[in-house]
């Protein structure tokens, strides 16, 4: 135990959430009864939800153990993760996505990692498998499994080197959260953005600063994939939002793009614009695409907002061109 009667492996567990109560209550139903420890705590973070949500968090959590409801009234995943760094004391944080199913097993296995791990490790992260809804049964490639956050990899071990992981199945070490300021709030999801990134960014920085990470299957959990996040539209609006994520953490990182290497970008994005047309129904082409539009967009004109830029509709797909996407890129800048 330390001054503060910490013992070396305590647990604060992290759900935020915004407007989804009842993906809230499956979770909690997986892991309360896993929490035989004394030295775990769970915070639920309400992130702004509507009142009628607000409400039924307040219901669902004032009927189970060992949890304790938060709020801020301002949305952002981003504010409401480091809210729950700011309210707990244990030695390790770990974060669940609100609709994320523990597995059976995740709370021992949590622990055995925590003192399993070496010192110098800042971040556990476990395996995101994908729960489909009923019926489901569009293929899906690789990029496309990637934007779901699925994280599929098998063993155990440091992976410092290519370390994958989600925020919404990781836990990191307290002391590291503290020296990388937790997370940055100009990235995470926002509103009705698909921004991202916020995790990937306070990895990057941990690592730089000499921490390793560690990578467990046996830590898993299964991740509520809705019925939208199948759909063409979802996966285009999804890879835009991920290539400008992508670029902000550049630039938070100081790393700027020069002319060169946004040229070649945007060439790359002009050549795709012959396969969008003709691609599969995995959208291997279009989510490039639209990646890539999404990194230039954030490269020409960072930060800007309120100028639409969207991904087409299905329907009207025909109708967006590499050369559209470069003009609305040309209007961006313009606006700047």
């Amino acid at each position: 135990m330390d001054s503060l009667g910490r013992s070396e492996n305590d647990l604060s567990i992290v759900i935020c959430t915004h407007n989804r109560a009842d993906d809230v209550g499956d979770c909690l139903a997986a892991l309360v009864p896993q929490l035989d420890k004394p030295s775990t705590e769970v915070r639920v973070i309400d992130s702004g939800s509507r009142d009628d949500q607000r409400r039924t968090l307040e219901r669902l959590v004032a009927s189970v153990p060992h949890v304790e409801l938060l709020r801020i009234d301002e949305p952002g995943v981003s504010l409401a993760r480091n809210k729950g760094i700011g309210e707990t004391k244990s030695e390790w944080v770990a974060f669940l996505d609100d609709d994320a199913i523990p597995s059976a097993d995740w709370l021992e296995n949590a622990h055995r990692l925590m003192s399993h791990v070496p010192e110098k490790c800042a971040i556990i992260a476990g395996a995101v498998l994908p729960q489909f809804p009923k019926g489901a049964s569009r293929p899906l490639g690789k990029r496309w499994s990637q934007m779901l956050s699925l994280i599929q990899r098998s063993g155990e071990g440091d992976c410092t080197v290519s370390c994958s992981m989600v925020a919404a199945n990781v836990l990191f070490r307290r002391s590291a959260l503290v020296e990388g300021g937790g997370f940055s709030t100009a990235l995470g999801r926002h509103g009705t953005t698909l921004l991202s990134g916020g995790e990937k960014l306070l990895q990057e920085q941990l690592i730089e600063r000499g921490w390793s990470a560690w990578y467990s299957d046996r830590l898993k959990v299964r991740h509520k994939i809705s019925a939208e996040r199948l759909t063409q539209k979802w996966i285009l609006r999804r890879a835009y939002w991920d290539g400008l994520s992508d670029q902000r953490i550049s630039a938070l990182n100081a790393r700027k793009p020069n002319v060169l290497e946004v040229g070649k970008v945007l060439a790359k994005t002009l050549a795709l614009s012959p396969l969008y047309f003709a691609d599969t129904p995995r959208n291997e082409f279009r989510i490039r695409f639209w990646y890539n539009v999404g990194w230039l967009r954030e490269s020409v004109a960072p930060g800007v907002r309120g100028i639409d830029c969207r991904p087409p509709r299905p329907s009207g797909a025909g109708k967006t061109t590499a050369s559209g996407a470069k003009k609305c890129l040309e209007n961006r800048h313009a606006k700047s």
